[in-house]
């Protein structure tokens, strides 16, 4: 898909046991790829995060993925029958 789509970001949202493979592929493919790698970066204490190249660390993004949120969920209940033009929604947290 990297090598198809040429992207400036990518967003990895695969299984956790899988999210430091794919962002060291994304990592070689362009010294320009933007990425974000939803939380938790790894299911284990993964060395090669911490052999990180320095540059690539203003490159890697880590989100945190709050369609399961109580409070998201009860808002998209209230707005089911509602005709939606537009929402944003902007979460702050220490996480």
């Amino acid at each position: 898909a990297l090598k198809a789509h040429n992207p400036d970001v990518v967003f990895i949202c695969n299984e956790t046991v899988k999210h430091v493979e794919v962002l060291l592929a994304c990592l070689k493919f362009s010294n320009h790829l933007k990425v974000i790698i939803e939380k938790p970066i790894s299911s284990t204490l993964d060395s090669s995060l911490m052999n990180l190249n320095p540059a690539d660390h203003s490159r890697v993004f880590v989100s945190y993925n709050l369609r399961f949120s109580p409070l998201l969920i009860q808002l998209k209940e209230e707005l089911e029958d509602q005709k939606i033009l537009d929402a944003v929604v902007n979460v702050g947290q220490d996480l």
